[in-house]
């Protein structure tokens, strides 16, 4: 674990800790507004992050004798690769549960320093648009908007009916399931 600031830690999650990502995964969902959709499980969790698909943190604060630690939040990062840049540190997800005490801006700090030490290009995150809180704070550290770009994305079920469609393009929302 290294030192953010204060008594507050940062490090890679264990093993005994997935459950608790798990857990801080779907309170994240539930903010957004999409519990229904966290799909994923602990056993899925453990492949990706032994696969070195992701990069799962835990962030933890500390007693000040170094006996106890309590989880404050999770981050999740994965690469990705841009044609024009090369390597990208993407940032999938982060919640942190205490704010207004410079813990979001040493936890993205660290990020930053493990992309740029790992050769990423870039590092890129999204906000959902209703997510103010997560604006605000992005425009307050000066991360510039891509506003050049639109996301587009199907889900698995989506996925399946568009490779099994007779068609070129599904167009009608029926055949494409949820949103």
């Amino acid at each position: 674990m290294i030192k953010l600031k204060d008594h507050y830690y940062i490090g890679k999650a264990k093993p005994d800790q997935y459950d608790i990502i798990i857990r801080y995964i779907r309170e994240l969902a539930d903010i957004e507004g999409d519990l229904d959709k966290v799909k994923l499980t602990r056993s899925e969790l453990a492949q990706y992050i032994d696969q070195q698909l992701i990069n799962c943190y835990i962030i933890e604060e500390r007693e000040p004798d170094q006996t106890s630690s309590c989880p404050i939040g999770y981050a999740i990062t994965y690469h990705s690769f841009s044609n024009f840049e090369g390597k990208v540190t993407y940032l999938e997800d982060i919640l942190i549960r205490k704010s207004g005490i410079g813990i979001g801006t040493q936890v993205f700090k660290y990020l930053m320093s493990q992309a740029i030490l790992d050769g990423s290009k870039r590092f890129e995150f999204g906000a959902y648009r209703s997510n103010t809180p997560a604006i605000d704070y992005y425009e307050h550290i000066g991360a510039p908007v891509v506003d050049d770009w639109i996301n587009y994305r199907f889900n698995h079920l989506q996925m399946e009916r568009f490779v099994e469609s007779n068609n070129q393009s599904i167009k009608d929302g029926s055949e494409l399931g949820e949103k």
